[in-house]
């Protein structure tokens, strides 16, 4: 299906077409190669309404830094997972997670009535106990290495 004019996603805010396209590309590209890197990690604790809510495994959220507002509701539902799995060992190092710890992408990750939080949903092999109870939120960057190759080998269209 080929996405032509304007379109309102969660009937909000009219987004363009194109921004999905170009959304598209990037997360081709960057399921390729390392083309992310951590920039910020802040661990938060559970709040006790989140447990009563039901709420029982750790999550893991992503964000682009300088990300605006309407380039994250355009781009929630074509996120680079691949990419931001390959980051997964450098967080739960940092938030003293085992490694073992098992990771699923879920576009309902932070909210369980709509898609507007996706994220990873963490599972620890023997249970998670109460220290390790925390949501994690990663502030990524491009690496701008790697954009630069990208360039020089003509793929240039992922970046206009």
């Amino acid at each position: 299906m080929h996405c032509t004019g304007i379109v309102k996603p969660s009937g909000n805010e009219p987004v363009n077409c194109k921004v999905r396209e170009i959304s598209r590309k990037i997360v081709e590209i960057a399921n390729k190669i390392m083309l992310f890197v951590v920039d910020e990690i802040k661990i938060n604790p559970f709040r006790p309404n989140q447990i009563k809510r039901g709420m029982t495994k750790p999550r893991c959220f992503f964000f682009e830094k300088n990300e605006s507002i309407i380039a994250n509701l355009s781009r929630r539902h074509f996120r680079p997972t691949q990419e931001y799995r390959k980051l997964l060992p450098e967080i739960y190092e940092k938030a003293g997670l085992p490694p073992e710890t098992l990771a699923e992408w879920s576009q309902y990750a932070g909210c369980s009535s709509c898609p507007c939080s996706p994220g990873f949903i963490l599972r620890h092999p023997n249970g998670c106990p109460d220290e390790l109870m925390n949501h994690i939120f990663v502030t990524v960057v491009m690496d701008e290495t790697e954009a630069l190759k990208l360039m020089a080998q003509g793929n240039l269209e992922a970046f206009v």
